[in-house]
């Protein structure tokens, strides 16, 4: 913070500007809700986030990741790989390998693919203006 304002006096503004809250480090918590699909406190941890200004689009990067990370590792044991298999041909870090794999069990593919498709289509209704942002939130997770 001395850095940044250099002799300035260091305002509750800066540290805002600069700190990052605690609930944005809680959208893995939000997004395993999601994934096991607890639509309640999905949709309860998706408002704290919009309450504590977290971008709806950041929102829907990060489920969008998560769901096509369970897409791919769902069709890899489809094919019959096995979970070491599956982390080397991905090439993601191997905690997100095993959160992945448990939760790409919970779904069929087809299940992930739809999801993915709807994920795809609340993200072009809300660049183009056809639905708010938070209101698309909502709507894929109680799709999920």
């Amino acid at each position: 913070m001395a850095a940044f304002k250099k002799k300035e006096i260091i305002e509750a503004k800066d540290i805002e500007l600069l700190v990052k809250s605690k609930i944005e480090t809680d959208i893995f918590k939000t997004i395993d809700a999601i994934c096991q699909k607890n639509k309640k406190k999905g949709l309860s941890l998706i408002e704290k986030h919009l309450q504590s200004g977290d971008n709806p689009l950041y929102l829907l990067s990060m489920i969008n990741f998560q769901f096509r990370n369970l897409l791919v590792i769902r069709d890899l044991i489809d094919r019959g790989e096995n979970y070491w298999e599956i982390s080397r041909l991905t090439k993601l870090h191997p905690y997100v390998v095993k959160k992945c794999y448990l939760e790409a069990k919970k779904f069929t593919l087809s299940k992930l693919k739809e999801i993915y498709k709807f994920i795809f289509q609340i993200d072009y209704k809300i660049k183009t203006g056809r639905v708010d942002p938070e209101t698309g939130l909502v709507l894929l997770i109680s799709k999920i």
